[in-house]
């Protein structure tokens, strides 16, 4: 593409199913940047689908052996579909792929997945409690990052994906 030429594409991780809608511009160099616009969801072609099949073996049996904790962070706080703070954990957390269990007679589980190890974590939230159990299993404490992220996005106002930096 030559300079001053417009890239428009979807851009996201395998955390959820949304994408930004980036417009890059090129530069005189051949390099480009630019703003995300908005979020979409676009469906991924087969190739870059997650085969969640692949997570089957991780939890042979909930909870087995897991590390049990408490949060007070809730469904609402980790995003819904087109939030901005969904996006953020995709990118803060890396190689991750979250899911939630719709809730069922009150109850949801949000899951977490490593691409790269066997490590998960799950926080089943039952409503009308103030705080939900969390189960983490393997090297890497999924749910400590979340909330990790999930705080420094908040001290940083959450800024919306379109905010200027």
């Amino acid at each position: 593409m030559r300079p001053g030429g417009a890239v428009l594409t979807p851009w996201g991780t395998h955390y959820s199913d949304q994408d930004a809608l980036l417009r890059l511009t090129v530069r005189e160099d051949g390099s480009a940047e630019g703003p995300f616009l908005r979020m979409v969801e676009f469906m991924k072609l087969r190739s870059q689908r997650l085969d969640w099949n692949r997570f089957r073996d991780h939890v042979p049996q909930f909870p087995g052996d897991a590390d049990v904790s408490r949060t007070r962070l809730t469904l609402a706080e980790l995003g819904g579909r087109y939030d901005t703070v969904r996006f953020v954990m995709g990118l803060r957390v890396p190689d991750c792929a979250h899911v939630v269990n719709q809730p069922d007679a009150g109850t949801a589980k949000a899951w977490f997945f490593d691409l790269l190890s066997r490590s998960w974590a799950a926080v089943v939230i039952r409503g009308g409690e103030p705080e939900a159990a969390v189960y983490q299993s393997g090297p890497r404490c999924l749910w400590d990052e979340v909330e990790s992220v999930h705080r420094w996005w908040t001290a940083c106002g959450s800024p919306d994906l379109t905010a200027s930096a």
